[in-house]
């Protein structure tokens, strides 16, 4: 019992840090990184095979593309940088004994979302990747990231912006926005009949947030 209300009360020590994220609009942001040349907006992962086709295609990374696309109209029209990572696989890729198949180079899953598509246009920089993270980082001051999947890309994409900085000695600010940041859920009964590991969503999310902001990123909720 008593490691059970541990268990709670780290529980509840996670939802509060995260619950706590500050509220800031992009505008402040790009004003406190001194202009919109010294920001760089990330958008992880928003791609057909995550949110609308395919075996791991997920309703909550689907509900991120309308708030998303709003953000990325904002960042064009305030002259802020655009970068899209994006799973683009090899046919023999190795991640595909843990995730299966997906988002194969060339396929349609591995397509920007049409929403980001039409919003961008030729307007951002394209980083294609074959596994978890896409192993560069921005010279940016301020890097902000949004996306899919809170622990896994997403997670990756903010600790290695964060990690490059802090070896070179810089102090660099990595923001993720917890409203604008998702992962897919698979309860324990649909994972065994799938033959797969369950992933509950919301606690992975809420997890992978802490340990986010225990390793120095900032948490924010974009409005």
């Amino acid at each position: 019992m008593a490691e059970q209300k541990e268990v709670l009360e780290i529980y509840q020590a996670m939802e509060k840090v995260v619950g706590e994220a500050r509220p800031v609009n992009l505008d402040s942001l790009v004003n406190e990184a001194g202009g919109p040349e010294q920001v760089v907006l990330v958008l992880v992962d928003l791609v057909q095979g995550f949110a609308r086709e395919g075996p791991l295609a997920s309703p909550r990374v689907a509900a991120l593309i309308e708030p998303i696309t709003k953000l990325a109209e904002e960042a064009l029209r305030l002259g802020v940088g655009i970068t899209v990572i994006r799973d683009a696989h090899s046919e023999d890729c190795p991640e595909f004994d843990q995730f299966g198949r997906h988002c194969v180079k060339g396929s349609a899953e591995a397509e920007l979302v049409s929403e980001l598509k039409e919003v961008l246009g030729p307007n951002y920089i394209d980083w294609p990747k074959n596994c978890l993270a896409a192993g560069q980082a921005h010279a940016q001051s301020t890097v902000i990231i949004v996306g899919d999947c809170t622990d896994l890309c997403v997670y990756q994409a903010a600790m290695g912006e964060k990690l490059a900085a802090n070896a070179r000695g810089i102090r660099k600010r990595v923001i993720v926005p917890v409203n604008l940041v998702d992962t897919y859920d698979l309860p324990v009964e649909a994972a065994k009949k799938l033959g797969l590991l369950p992933h509950p969503g919301d606690f992975f999310h809420l997890v992978f947030l802490y340990h986010l902001k225990l390793n120095g990123i900032e948490l924010v909720r974009l409005v």
